[in-house]
């Protein structure tokens, strides 16, 4: 019970000290179901966009902390937003408008200051900052200063596809094996330690799936079953307030799963969405019948294709092409039109693709291809072609 309040204490305080850094301002708004309200206070404009030169056909976007990185269908990726580790002559880069930095991209994630690419070859790449061997090409320096990449570094070959987030690295393997590297002073890496880990290190097999959370980590193996480890993986393990540090399975049946901070929203093969964890901003989904704390997963809609989370939103789309988001809105991550917390899932959007989003900012692919981006543009990384400006109505960015 000890540990169940020192990490509660740790979530309330972080989440609270963002609040207080970022504005006192925030309202609240409360919707009776928790199969989401369609209320029309949901907004969306558009810019005139000439910077996004070269970029004709948009795949995927990926959100690291205020930057975007790019996937063109032809393997083009480009980097947008204040971007590390991707160039020799230059650590970072502040890019107003997109940049290309490498070719023959299969897929990415951006993490928090670092990035994972897979290339058509199956090679995995890493750039950017190696806080905790995240990177995943040896021990961060004890100097103080922390290495940064001059160019994306080879890290191994063979794999599938790779996830980012915080300083955490998860590696899943065209044979089915999960490898991890960077922090894991929660055990978020899953290897039975709180040992953190600057090289890849084998974790288990029979792995289909794998998200890497800011303090914990999600995986879906081949028989559809969902594990979890970290330190706030006791949040869909009822009873159990202590680290887990080996993967431990939650359920089955699982088709998608995304995780972050203090919750964790999975989609099942019958497209019911469940979540658990945190609820203090509405991260869940679900009214206030259910408190502050989920520990249980609890079903939160239905007719569900994926979902994405951040630090403190999540966002959903569902089977026709519909967006929803619930949540921390105060830099307008939700894409509401305004900073009131969502405490239930809000229609945003319609026709939409693929979401990705993070602490700073959310990116939305709509089916015609149109890229939208809606939360805080400090370093230009919603790709507006200017910084600075608060975006609270999901805005469109880029049209093929």
């Amino acid at each position: 019970m000890q540990q169940w309040k020192k990490w509660m204490t740790l979530a309330v305080a972080t989440m609270a000290l963002i609040a207080c850094d970022e504005s006192s301002s925030a309202t609240e708004e409360n919707t009776s179901s928790s199969q989401g309200s369609s209320s029309s206070g949901a907004s969306s404009s558009s810019v005139t966009v000439t910077g996004w030169a070269g970029i004709t056909d948009v795949a995927s976007v990926s959100t690291g902390y205020y930057y975007t990185m790019i996937l063109e269908s032809d393997g083009d990726l480009w980097a947008l937003g204040s971007v590390a580790g991707f160039w020799a002559d230059d650590s970072s880069k502040m890019l107003l408008t997109p940049e290309k930095v490498m070719t023959g991209v299969a897929s990415v994630s951006a993490g928090h200051l670092h990035t994972l690419i897979v290339k058509t070859d199956g090679s995995l790449w890493a750039a950017g900052y190696n806080y905790k061997g995240e990177i995943g090409v040896g021990t961060p320096s004890d100097s103080g200063v922390i290495p940064v990449t001059m160019g994306p570094v080879k890290v191994m070959d063979g794999v599938a596809s790779a996830s980012a987030n915080e300083v955490v690295s998860l590696i899943l393997k065209k044979d089915g094996s999960l490898w991890g590297m960077g922090n894991n002073g929660g055990g978020e890496l899953g290897t039975g330690d709180t040992l953190d880990v600057s090289k890849p290190v084998k974790i288990m097999d029979e792995v289909a799936y794998a998200d890497a959370g800011d303090a914990n980590s999600a995986i879906i193996k081949t028989d559809g079953s969902l594990w979890v480890a970290g330190m706030f993986a006791w949040t869909v393990i009822a009873g159990n307030y202590e680290n887990i540090t080996d993967f431990v399975q939650v359920t089955t049946d699982v088709a998608s799963v995304a995780t972050s901070f203090s919750h964790i929203m999975f989609v099942k093969t019958d497209g019911t969405l469940w979540t658990a964890g945190t609820n203090i901003y509405g991260t869940l989904g679900v009214d206030s019948t259910h408190g502050k704390y989920v520990n249980d997963p609890i079903q939160v809609m239905s007719d569900v294709k994926s979902v994405d989370v951040s630090y403190s939103s999540s966002l959903i789309v569902k089977t026709d092409g519909s967006l929803w988001a619930c949540g921390y809105n105060l830099m307008g991550n939700v894409g509401t039109g305004d900073s009131t917390i969502v405490r239930t899932p809000r229609k945003i959007m319609d026709s939409v693709e693929s979401v990705s989003s993070n602490k700073t900012h959310s990116m939305i692919l709509k089916k015609d291809g149109s890229v939208w981006g809606t939360g805080n543009n400090a370093y230009g990384n919603i790709g507006t072609g200017s910084r600075g400006e608060m975006l609270f109505a999901s805005t469109q960015v880029f049209m093929p």
